[in-house]
């Protein structure tokens, strides 16, 4: 009968999941950023064929790969939605399981995992990205390991090592993080044990996993060293990390305009490895070095940030959790899960702390504070005396707490796609299709609005360049419209060559023809 009525709830909880996931895809389907052009594009390389257009150093494959079978039945837009619902959907599942290595009651998983419902249409909806995708498998990592006794059996530690292959192939900083992980989980678990025979199991268990997971992304890595001519665990880290050195002018938004690398590309940015950045050290000066340190801290403060900004209460959470897991007995295994959520919690953001923060790169973390806070609500529940009114009112407090910024960043996503339309629609109607375009300003939504219209965006043409020298520029490139961001009156040069068909007043864009096209 219990297994009976855990099964319904399950089930209830991933109907509404499914009714109110399916109701929200139309209301962001248009939501699309450069990440996810790029992905998009990448999976049109492969289903041309273009297998070694597909191989990228920057973006790894594996979410293009997933999203490639959508493109056969829905447009672009919306395959990128339905496979986010659907790496959704086996997330929550996947949380639904690790729940139950952290012993809650089951009224207290099915708290959580409804309250992890709007969370999860926030992770699928507001970003096309591959860190869902990456989430969705380190959640199932999770369970495995944080398993008491998941050492016991070969087929788990090639699970594990699978887990930890396919998260790398969607994003290239879990190759590091699984590296460091399962060693310090393997190191951890090996010292709460005395006996041989285990020990030796634990060995072994961590032996056949990273050997699986390292033979496998071989096989990755040597793909994107036979293209590129350089062996490398992807080029993403290098990239980003000579993106952040001191003074820095980004050729991206500095060096004038760049054409797309392949025919299907929509800018530089599906290929980003072709835009030379200068190399950089942080040892090469102490004031590189300062700057460095003070980058490490802003990183680290910049994740305190977006913890507080996400929960509220994050900090006092991870806090209580820590001051309750020195409070348990050390061979519990209540206290071997807790040691395990504080360091995959501290661990896991090392590696960007180390180099550059997004909100979407820590939404592991997110989860195991929402993990965390729920253990600690269970405590509390167990040790004081609540009547079912009182009980009542804390969970709903718990889902408000864990459920409003979330809903929040929905809901004002949902109007900002409404504005953004409007830009499309002009384009729309002004026929602007498979076009050369470029801007003065405004990268990203620039890209963005190119994409809509199936054109290619060569990027930004060099701020503060007097008007001729733009105008050279823009007839090298054969730039047939051109994005004017900002209030700035159009120069007489310009207005000579270029014609103002449109003007969009919420976003003080002007859209530029050039006047020989018809």
């Amino acid at each position: 009968m219990l297994r009976v009525r855990k099964k319904s709830s399950l089930i209830f909880l991933l109907a509404i999941y499914i009714l109110a996931g399916l109701l929200l895809i139309p209301v962001y389907k248009n939501q699309i950023n450069p990440d996810g052009i790029s992905y998009i594009n990448i999976s049109y390389y492969l289903l041309e064929g273009r297998y070694i257009d597909a191989i990228n150093a920057f973006w790894n494959p594996l979410y293009s790969i997933f999203l490639t079978p959508f493109l056969l039945f829905f447009d672009k837009l919306s395959s990128t939605k339905v496979l986010s619902f659907v790496i959704g959907f086996f997330t929550l599942i996947g949380l639904r399981l690790l729940s139950n290595r952290y012993n809650l009651s089951k009224s207290l998983k099915d708290l959580l995992s409804l309250i992890i419902i709007p969370n999860l249409f926030y992770f699928a909806y507001s970003v096309v990205s591959a860190d869902f995708l990456v989430l969705c498998f380190y959640i199932y990592y999770l369970y495995l390991v944080f398993e008491p006794t998941y050492y016991d059996k070969i087929g788990k530690a090639i699970l594990i090592g699978l887990l930890g292959f396919f998260a790398y192939l969607a994003r290239s900083y879990a190759f590091y993080f699984f590296i460091g992980h399962l060693s310090l989980i393997s190191f951890t678990t090996f010292l709460r044990h005395a006996s041989a025979l285990i020990r030796k199991k634990i060995i072994l268990s961590f032996v056949i996993g990273m050997t699986v997971f390292l033979i496998l992304s071989s096989f990755w890595i040597g793909l994107v060293g036979l293209k590129y001519g350089k062996l490398s665990l992807g080029h993403e880290g290098g990239f980003v990390f000579a993106s952040v050195a001191p003074d820095l002018k980004e050729p991206l938004f500095y060096n004038g305009l760049v054409k797309p690398v392949k025919n299907l590309d929509t800018s530089i940015w599906d290929d980003p490895i072709f835009l030379k950045k200068k190399s950089w050290s942080p040892l090469r000066s102490i004031d590189n070095l300062l700057y460095y340190l003070k980058l490490i801290y802003n990183n680290a403060h910049g994740i305190y940030v977006e913890l507080a900004y996400f929960y509220h209460l994050s900090l006092p959470i991870v806090f209580g959790y820590l001051l309750y897991f020195l409070n348990l007995k050390n061979r519990s295994v209540r206290h071997r899960i807790n040691l395990l959520t504080l360091l995959t919690f501290f661990l896991y953001p090392v590696g960007y702390i180390l180099i550059y923060v997004e909100e979407r790169f820590i939404w592991l973390n997110l989860v195991l504070v929402l993990f965390m806070g729920i253990s600690l609500l269970q405590v509390v529940l167990n040790k004081l005396k609540f009547n079912a009114l009182s009980r009542v009112l804390l969970l709903a407090i718990a889902v408000l707490f864990f459920t409003y910024y979330p809903i929040k960043k929905l809901v004002i996503l949902a109007s900002e796609l409404k504005k953004g339309c409007i830009v499309c629609q002009t384009l729309e109607k002004e026929k602007v299709r498979n076009k050369n375009i470029a801007s003065n300003h405004n990268w990203g939504f620039s890209l963005i609005y190119s994409f809509y219209s199936q054109s290619r965006y060569f990027g930004m043409t060099i701020p503060e360049a007097d008007a001729q020298n733009i105008l050279d520029e823009l007839r090298r490139n054969n730039i047939e419209y051109y994005l004017v961001w900002g209030e700035s009156n159009l120069d007489e040069k310009l207005k000579k060559n270029y014609q103002l068909i449109a003007e969009v007043r919420p976003e003080n864009l002007k859209i530029l023809k050039r006047k020989d096209i018809f």
